[in-house]
């Protein structure tokens, strides 16, 4: 556990996993999230999702990385953000 954020290892890895599976959409790529996404996710501000996030790359869980998102214009950008390692 982790005293920052006293949160173990498996709950932020199954927090990943569900935020995951509820941003799976046609128009996003799979295994990719945004700080702000994992934020949303958890019900949390940004900096203790990214805090989070953090841990989840040192454990090489994911990888920062630049991702596309579509907006409401349906224009597709990169942005900073995470993808899942693959194992």
């Amino acid at each position: 556990m982790d005293i920052v954020t006293s949160t173990p290892e498996s709950e932020l890895l199954q927090a990943l996993q569900a935020a995951l599976e509820a941003l799976e959409q046609p128009d996003r790529e799979p295994g990719t999230i945004t700080a702000g996404e994992f934020a949303e996710a958890l019900g949390m501000g940004h900096g203790a999702a990214a805090r989070r996030l953090k841990r989840l790359m040192a454990a090489g869980v994911v990888e920062a990385a630049m991702v596309q998102r579509t907006d409401a214009w349906n224009i597709t950008r990169h942005t900073q953000g995470y993808r899942l390692v693959a194992k």
